[in-house]
């Protein structure tokens, strides 16, 4: 991130990395402070609404909200993500979520509900079926294949 110079609004460069836009969001909510952003075409754009997303899936905003924490409005906003990341921005968000789920269900011993919660399934059932439907196994199953995996490795 590079910076201009300071007055009462900072000015920032951010590269397209995920990482830079991720810290930064967290950063400013973290402050409670609002991000306005200027964006060189669509892909500025996406990167700024997956960063958001990724950030709380569980508490993802409203496509309304999402606009305006970028600094656009609905309807511009899926213009923009959907050519950038093939899905719309709430398909997109769902395809997410399994992957954000294999630490804690590989790390872990936390029932499917809690790690369902965190990553954004209100009902445990639809994150077991998304995950048997994706992967072919349960959270459970997936699990104990893992131990009885890195049981055989050590």
């Amino acid at each position: 991130m590079n910076s201009a110079s300071p007055t009462s609004a900072t000015v920032l460069a951010i590269d397209d990395s995920p990482d830079e836009l991720s810290l930064l969001t967290g950063f400013l909510r973290a402050a409670r402070l609002r991000l306005i952003v200027a964006f060189e075409g669509q892909k500025g754009c996406q990167a700024v609404a997956q960063a958001l997303l990724q950030q709380d899936p569980a508490h993802s905003p409203s496509l309304h909200s999402l606009a305006r924490q970028v600094g656009t409005i609905e309807k511009r906003q899926t213009e923009l993500f959907r050519p950038a990341s093939g899905l719309p921005v709430f398909a997109w968000l769902r395809k997410e979520r399994l992957p954000l789920a294999r630490p804690p269900v590989a790390e872990s011993d936390l029932d499917s509900q809690p790690i369902a919660d965190q990553v954004g399934y209100r009902i445990p059932g639809n994150f077991t079926t998304k995950s048997r439907k994706r992967r072919s196994v349960t959270p459970r199953d997936n699990r104990q294949v893992r131990r009885e995996s890195s049981g055989r490795d050590s």
